[in-house]
């Protein structure tokens, strides 16, 4: 974490600048507009991209580095799991075959609108949002119809007033928070192996 500044070895390109979502013109949170989602599956030219929100999409949700997962609308959600076997959410979790956890799953592209009328977009990768058994070890264990183990997916479906993009979405995303302009710059993180 590093405050007062950015460092630019820590993202792909340059840091767009993402209007704050303001309340009768009060700054209440870091809340910001996502105008696209689109599940990527395949890789280079056998890429496959599905857009999951219609063309005038705009819905505040709001950047949360206290929530492990996302919280998305049901209807995005149903989007973002159709046909990955996603279990019906027990106890309040949904779970996903851990195979999901692998490089070649696919990658979901949020997309933004910045402070210069164009658009920014952070690809989060299925992986990431894919925890590893047992993780987290508040949600129980659950298996397949096999017996396999299943894994905790990372985001959440939702109906209610409250769509939060944490730690799922904050791994893949380079964050600089501006409370003075009222905006959040963001970039693709760069991850070093």
């Amino acid at each position: 974490m590093q405050f007062g500044g950015a460092d630019a070895s820590k993202y792909v390109g340059a840091l767009a600048h993402v209007p704050i979502n303001l309340v009768d013109g009060v700054f209440t949170g870091w809340s910001v507009n996502v105008s696209s989602v689109t599940r990527v599956t395949g890789e280079g030219k056998r890429e496959k991209k599905k857009v999951l929100t219609p063309g005038n999409y705009s819905l505040g949700f709001t950047i949360d580095s206290g929530s492990p997962n996302m919280y998305l609308p049901m209807a995005l959600y149903d989007g973002i799991v159709e046909g990955l076997n996603a279990t019906e959410v027990v106890n309040g979790a949904p779970y996903v075959p851990c195979s999901l956890r692998s490089e070649g799953s696919g990658f979901l592209d949020f997309g933004f609108p910045t402070t210069k009328g164009r658009r920014v977009s952070i690809r989060v990768p299925l992986a990431e949002i894919v925890y590893p058994p047992g993780y987290p070890v508040t949600v129980p264990a659950v298996p397949d119809r096999d017996g396999e183990k299943l894994c905790y997916f990372g985001i959440v479906p939702t109906d209610g007033p409250i769509r939060l993009l944490g730690a799922t979405f904050i791994r893949s995303a380079y964050l600089v928070f501006d409370e003075e302009k009222l905006v959040v710059s963001m970039a693709q993180a760069r991850w070093e192996v």
